[in-house]
């Protein structure tokens, strides 16, 4: 089942991949900017390296390579015909042989797949001045490229998606945290050479795929007073991070956000976090050893916790407002004990199938839960477990191969139940006295349901 999940996962990260790649679309709204000119033909012009294409909306020129097999190193003018170059056309320099680039203070605009597959490109210099305008770099801009570093200036405003996808020489970049940017976009960095990052104040946003299965990044930090607050599908999947701080702005941590970084040990979440949302497979086969789940958590999604065979410890408050742990959210996972909070309503299929270590579950007879899944106790060492008076259903094989299990208290309502709730648990079940329902119950599965008992 393991090995059929991960090749499902997979493919669909190859799928939502492929689609980037050959079709530049990501299933969400990118940075790439129209060009939204007009040109007036009889002021275009070339000279011995580039075309240049008037814009009679600003007075100013749009610029591209004449010939994509010039090679050496380029500087793009900074005015033609005495007015300025402002724009980098889209695939302006796409598959040319450049070496280094450097990029004048008039430009305010670097179109999609600008330099996209310069191989050859090593260097990109931004010429920053007093009077350098806002930059916006689009989708794609240097994507598959041969550049080993980059500084982003301070006056780029927004980098679209995958910008610096696939560069794989790409070992380091620089944000400072004057830099306008509020969002690190879909695939921007994905398949990159970097080994660190640091991420400024002002980013909100971590997307989709941002980091994914960049081989060598190991360290991603944040600038004090950091305001962000989604870090967004597959962000740093695959990647050799050792630790991580999940600042306390941070509202969602997505789907697969660190999905098989197998080298995660460490994950540090205060206790002013206000995180909602732990996402689904979010941090599945880490190494991490202990997680503390902040009182405003309402959800831990499907497998967050997946196969993360070295977890011992949860940290759950008895104020938390958690009310949701989904489908295989601690499967697999070498727990010891866990306390569910009054909040929680939904425990899911196979939430805590094969914690073999976990003995011990405290649930409060008087919590909200309603439903127990599937499966959801299958397999661990608990040797009591107390069902509240709210729950109205326990599913198929609940507490199936549960040895060890030798008390079940029922504090409500007989609930429904469903296909060998208890099969192979050979243990005594207790029934509040009030509720006459259980009376013509003697069994249920191996379970012998034997004595009445008067809740404290």
């Amino acid at each position: 089942m393991k090995n059929i999940n991960k090749l499902l996962h997979e493919l669909d990260v190859k799928k939502n991949i492929d689609n980037f790649v050959n079709t530049g679309s990501t299933g969400i709204t990118g940075n790439t900017i129209s060009t939204g000119t007009t040109s007036s033909t009889n002021l275009n012009g070339t000279d011995k390296y580039f075309t240049y294409t008037f814009i009679s909306d600003s007075n100013s020129y749009s610029i591209k390579l004449t010939d994509q097999y010039t090679a050496g190193d380029m500087i793009i003018p900074s005015t033609y015909n005495n007015y300025n170059v402002t724009r980098i056309e889209d695939e302006g320099f796409l598959f040319a042989n450049i070496h280094t680039i450097q990029i004048p203070d008039t430009i305010t605009y670097i179109g999609v797949s600008a330099f996209e597959e310069c191989i050859k490109l090593t260097s990109v210099t931004f010429i920053i001045t007093p009077s350098s305008k806002s930059i916006n770099i689009s989708d794609r801009a240097f994507s598959q490229s041969g550049i080993n570093e980059i500084i982003i200036p301070d006056n780029v405003t927004s980098i679209g998606n995958g910008a610096f996808y696939k560069c794989t020489n790409l070992t380091s970049v620089t944000i400072t945290n004057k830099s306008k940017i509020t969002s690190i976009n879909d695939y921007l960095f994905q398949w990159s050479s970097l080994t660190k990052i640091n991420i400024p104040t002002k980013i909100t946003s971590i997307g989709s795929y941002a980091f994914y299965e960049c081989s060598k990044l190991s360290s991603v930090t944040f600038t004090p007073g950091s305001q962000l607050k989604n870090i967004n599908r597959y962000a740093f999947g695959k990647t050799p991070i050792t630790s991580i701080i999940i600042e306390n702005n941070v509202i969602n941590i997505d789907d697969y956000v660190f999905y098989n970084c197998d080298k995660l040990s460490l994950v540090i979440i205060s206790e002013t976090s206000i995180l909602e949302n732990i996402g689904n497979y979010a941090f599945q086969f880490t190494k991490i050893e202990n997680i503390y789940i902040p009182n405003s958590v309402q959800t831990i999604g499907e497998g967050a916790f997946n196969n993360c065979t070295n977890l011992l410890n949860i940290t759950i408050n008895p104020e938390s407002n958690l009310m949701l742990i989904g489908k295989y959210a601690f499967q697999s996972s070498k727990l010891n004990e866990i306390f569910i909070p009054n909040s929680v309503n939904h425990i899911f299929e196979s939430a805590f199938n094969e914690c073999n270590m976990l003995s011990k579950v405290t649930i409060n007879s008087n919590a909200n839960l309603l439903y127990i899944g599937n499966n959801a106790f299958q397999s661990t060492a608990i040797t009591e477990i107390t069902i509240p008076e709210n729950v109205q259903r326990i599913t198929d094989y609940a507490f199936y191969d549960c040895n060890n299990l030798a008390f079940v208290y029922f504090n409500g309502p007989k609930p429904t139940f469903g296909l060998n709730t208890f099969i192979d648990v050979y243990a005594v079940g207790y029934y509040n006295e009030k509720y006459s329902d259980w009376e013509e119950f003697n069994k249920i599965d191996n379970l012998k349901i034997v004595k009445k008992f008067k809740p404290n």
